[in-house]
């Protein structure tokens, strides 16, 4: 972020000693990412993990080096998107993370409670871990992590549905920097920072927001609130504090 808003001329001269960008822990926006590499033109680097798979599950590579996402599972790892119902999900179809490999732990010291929840083996008797993530993968093989999972609301009319999804499309908008929804007491609430770089005056990056909302979105899944933040809360490891947003 502040390397974006560097004068012009010196963004030029950092960019034109800048190999690589390595991204580590949560997503990196893709509204920031695209815009960081419209400026320098570089695609930054990142991958996704967690120590229960020694680190590491997938990186970027010459093959998957798209913007956003987090590259293509190390050998021998694999990938299962499923659904509410653990039914598998095909290509470009958002769901739950699951994944295994090698590396896969055996379970938390001690805690088998902890592991039960952690570790399905399914009808082959392969161990997947359950990340508690939100992803999806295109037909390149190319995973993008979205966001933390949480379960569909259920509206007022029985419906059901993913506020994840509903978040992906109002990032539709590149005037934001990042948002999240949430739905308490039937209410949605929309929590947004807008992108600091857009160079537009705050009331027109509304104006716009508003038009990305209306015309993506069915009606009764307009947000009911909008709440304008100059940055929304983190955690003390920097991730958004869901707890805090919900808290609202």
């Amino acid at each position: 972020s502040s390397l974006l808003t560097l004068p012009d001329k010196e963004l030029k001269r950092i960019s034109q000693n800048l190999r690589h960008v390595i991204i580590g822990g949560e997503r990196c926006e893709i509204n920031a990412a695209e815009v960081f590499y419209n400026k320098t033109g570089i695609v930054q680097m990142t991958g996704f993990g967690a120590s229960e798979v020694n680190t590491t599950f997938s990186i970027t590579h010459p093959n998957c080096n798209k913007v956003g996402t987090a590259g293509i599972p190390l050998p021998f790892n694999n990938v299962k998107i499923v659904d509410e119902d653990f039914k598998d999900l095909t290509y470009n179809v958002p769901g739950r993370l699951f994944i295994t490999g090698p590396c896969l732990m055996n379970g938390y010291y001690h805690r088998d409670d902890l592991t039960k929840k952690a570790i399905y083996v399914d009808e082959k008797g392969v161990s997947w871990y359950n990340t508690g993530d939100y992803a999806v993968m295109d037909t390149d093989g190319c995973l993008t992590v979205l966001d933390r999972y949480v379960p569909p609301v259920t509206l007022k009319t029985g419906e059901k549905v993913n506020t994840l999804d509903m978040v992906e499309v109002v990032k539709k908008n590149r005037k934001i920097k990042n948002c999240k929804i949430t739905y308490h007491d039937g209410l949605f609430v929309l929590h947004l920072s807008i992108d600091d770089s857009a160079e537009v005056f705050k009331k027109d990056a509304i104006d716009s927001i508003l038009n990305t909302i209306q015309t993506g979105l069915p009606e009764n899944q307009w947000p009911d609130f909008i709440l304008l933040y100059d940055e929304l809360p983190r955690t003390a490891v920097g991730k958004v504090d869901y707890k805090k947003l919900q808290a609202v």
